[in-house]
């Protein structure tokens, strides 16, 4: 990757940020159903689903993995199983800079109604006002609908539900957020035999950046019906410093998932790079410690393929 200079692009993306704004209500129209409205939870995450760090490093017993990957991948088979990246510098928004996150997942078990699987997280569960950032799925009546969970220091803020679509276990997904602060979030979702899809906009009017000194979780930290079961691929964070001006453009930037989106960032952009090794290739170079059953699993070729 080559470093670039930054240009001002204040405008454009004011355009983008724009017309996701339009966009966002005119996809919430056409994509709601009577039984899975689109909503905000703006309540805590209940204290007896956490699990601790001790308990999630006890011997488990992991599930027998009958997926066929052709990539390095994080394979979560369990409750309190996930993987740890200690806290750190650029691992939480910052002020006029844009937050984005992409990744890739396999779900083995999809949540049931009424339930949330969180599958990458770094927020404060345990402490008001919860601040931080995160990201999760629900089965909400008959919709399945990714979640996005920004919170500031303020208090405001919480679980932003988006577009609904249907999901499949054992297939691949890949998924793109950009946020800013006190602006908008928007999410991408694209499949191997598909575009990036645009799955709605919410409006962070008045909701700061989150700042949380928790570590960042892949993976679940939860049991029973609201534990992540599945595999993630490659995971970026990046503060890009500038994005296209249009949603067509947008899609096409996204286009290919975080594999292609880390050759657009630069060295100072490029926050967390978790690639096919399975290690952070970012200039940080985190270290990525397992928890409970998790484990790396790898085999020849991407796991975009399958």
């Amino acid at each position: 990757m080559s470093e670039r200079s930054p240009k001002n692009l204040q405008g454009s993306q004011l355009l983008v940020y724009c017309l996701i704004g339009f966009l966002a209500p005119i996809c919430t129209i056409l994509l709601v159903n009577s039984d899975s409205p689109i909503q905000r939870y703006l309540r805590k995450p209940p204290a007896a689903e956490l699990v601790s760090p001790a308990s999630a490093s006890a011997s488990l017993t992991p599930e027998k993995d009958i997926t066929v990957l052709k990539d390095t991948a994080l394979s979560v088979r369990s409750g309190s199983s996930f993987a740890r990246i200690k806290d750190s510098a650029g691992l939480d928004p910052l002020s006029d800079q844009f937050f984005m996150l992409a990744f890739k997942v396999k779900f083995k078990k999809l949540p049931s109604v009424g339930h949330r699987q969180n599958i990458i997280e770094k927020y404060e569960a345990a402490t008001f006002p919860y601040s931080g950032w995160s990201f999760g799925v629900s089965q909400l009546g008959t919709s399945f609908r990714p979640e996005f969970y920004w919170r500031g220091s303020e208090g405001k803020g919480g679980w932003y539900t988006f577009s609904d679509f249907k999901a499949e276990a054992n297939r691949w997904y890949s998924f793109a957020v950009l946020a800013r602060g006190e602006n908008y979030a928007s999410l991408f979702m694209e499949t191997v035999a598909s575009k990036p899809k645009f799955l709605g906009g919410v409006s962070l009017k008045d909701v700061k950046n989150p700042v949380s000194n928790s570590d960042l979780l892949l993976g679940a930290v939860r049991e029973g019906e609201i534990a992540f079961h599945g595999d993630l691929g490659s995971v970026l964070i990046g503060f890009p410093e500038e994005l296209p001006s249009t949603p067509e453009e947008l899609s096409e930037y996204l286009a290919g998932g975080p594999d292609k989106i880390v050759e657009k960032l630069t060295n100072q952009e490029l926050k967390l790079w978790v690639d096919s090794s399975g290690t952070d290739k970012s200039k940080f170079q985190r270290d990525i410690i397992l928890n409970g059953s998790s484990s790396w699993l790898s085999k020849p070729s991407n796991p975009s393929s399958n």
